[in-house]
């Protein structure tokens, strides 16, 4: 029931993450299926799309699923969402607690002072979760610069470690429970901090802080044995289901499914029809050059048809559009393609049977080895559907003193503006010139502005007096 934007952000990430772990921690078939469950589990709990499938991907590298056989997907969805219930327990924005777990489950997979630290994704959720207690978006960080620190065992804090019985094998968590007692029993012993003692055997601050944290509040504040036995409430694929199920049954559930359904359906319809809306777009580019499209006069003359016919007839200018891109169409059409019904059908067509009836054209001359989005004898697009590549002819010229009135003739200023911003230059100037003409062209026509609005105001001021408008200082008010 995602959308197809949130579909496609999704698989994207969940592809980027887990697509590695297809076939070797989870089959294919039952890959397939985890991804739409979790794409459910996803919207039942309102989770960002993609960092859901960022999350969905590192869960499947952290275990092997594939020893479950036909409940390998169902056994992932319970370890994803467990994992998200966990760090939902405690602090941290939802979207950032899920790229904090994917950023330290992959740095455990990857990076080789961590791998063997993590085996399972409850133990990176509930990590994230007593890390995010000081800064959920620097969770995985902290975490990082704790473990970094845990394995410095032929470095300054070599002895405390072995003092704390810590080796290569304990696992993190259960390494900072081992640590406490220690360094707490030390600080009290010579009454400083926790972070005191800390920076008296560990050189490197960032691991200092990382500890402090995971012992002062995971520890000491009870969060890993909150979050340790509340993972055991959420364990298995049943909370999940649960989830979807009471979901699909909920009105936001048919809600979800109903305006998905209706994305989709849009997007197919626009599919079957995409190619007769390019031809669409031709035509209306062609009625605006014709000026039969979006001037005064025909906008005036579709009002006036659209008030008499009470709409019955439709939107006046979009037929206009329509009978052109029909008409487009069958002088597209090579010899036979067509009968005479069809072409003489256009003139009597609905607008509801336009696009079908123009697809059906379509599909015609392209079974007659025809191209219906070309014209006849054009392997290319026309040229004239390629904008301002041709020379602006007349813009400043005007043979019937028409400038003193206030008119400018041809294109007008603004157009002649717009087209030497985008480098259009005379068809007949050189091509090794045409870079020098495109650099000063709008310095000219800068200047022919200026000096047609001076005629033009000269004209129109004759015989009045004509006083300067005073420019105001800006004052700034409160």
């Amino acid at each position: 029931m995602m959308k197809p934007a949130e579909g496609q952000a999704f698989l994207t990430e969940l592809y980027n993450s887990g697509a590695q772990f297809k076939g070797v921690n989870i089959g294919d078939k039952e890959f397939d299926q985890y991804s739409k469950q979790l794409a459910q589990l996803a919207i039942a709990k309102g989770m960002s799309p993609a960092e859901t499938g960022n999350l969905g991907g590192t869960v499947l590298g952290l275990q092997d699923f594939s020893k479950f056989g036909d409940n390998a997907s169902e056994k992932a969805l319970g370890k994803a969402n467990s994992a998200v219930s966990i760090m939902g327990r405690g602090k941290g924005r939802n979207a950032t607690l899920l790229s904090q777990f994917s950023m330290l489950s992959s740095s455990a997979m990857n990076e080789d002072e961590m791998k063997g630290v993590f085996t399972d994704s409850d133990e990176v959720a509930t990590v994230i979760s007593v890390m995010a207690e000081k800064h959920d978006a620097q969770a995985a960080e902290l975490a990082k610069m704790a473990i970094r620190g845990l394995r410095g065992f032929d470095k300054e804090q070599g002895d405390l470690l072995k003092k704390a019985g810590i080796t290569a094998q304990t696992k993190f968590v259960d390494a900072i429970k081992q640590l406490a007692p220690v360094v707490e029993k030390e600080a009290k012993e010579r009454n400083v901090k926790v972070e005191d003692v800390l920076a008296s055997h560990f050189t490197e601050h960032g691991a200092v802080d990382a500890l402090g944290v995971a012992i002062n509040k995971g520890v000491s504040g009870g969060v890993f044995a909150d979050r340790e036995a509340f993972a055991k409430t959420v364990q298995g694929p049943e909370p999940a289901l649960k989830d979807i199920e009471d979901l699909m049954a909920s009105p936001r559930g048919v809600m979800r499914q109903a305006e998905a359904d209706m994305v989709l359906a849009s997007l197919e319809r626009g599919q079957e029809n995409d190619s007769f809306e390019i031809v669409r777009r031709q035509a209306a580019a062609k009625l605006m050059r014709d000026k039969q499209l979006d001037t005064t006069e025909k906008n005036l003359d579709d009002f006036i048809v659209n008030k008499a016919s009470f709409g019955m007839l439709g939107d006046a200018t979009q037929r206009r559009i329509d009978q052109q891109a029909l008409k487009t169409i069958i002088d597209r059409a090579p010899a036979g393609a067509l009968s005479q019904d069809d072409v003489k059908g256009r003139l009597m067509i609905t607008p509801e049977q336009v696009e079908g009836y123009g697809a059906d054209l379509m599909e015609k001359i392209r079974k007659a080895k025809g191209d219906p989005l070309r014209d006849v004898g054009r392997p290319n697009l026309p040229q004239d559907m390629v904008p301002l590549t041709a020379p602006i002819e007349g813009a400043w010229n005007d043979p019937a003193g028409q400038l003193g009135g206030g008119q400018i003739a041809s294109f007008g200023w603004q157009s002649a503006l717009t087209a030497s911003v985008v480098g259009a230059v005379p068809a007949d100037q050189p091509k090794a010139s045409a870079s020098a003409a495109t650099e000063g062209r709008a310095e000219s026509i800068l200047t022919a502005m200026l000096e047609e609005l001076r005629k033009m105001n000269e004209a129109n001021s004759k015989g009045r007096e004509i006083r300067p408008i005073q420019a105001r200082p800006y004052v700034q008010t409160r």
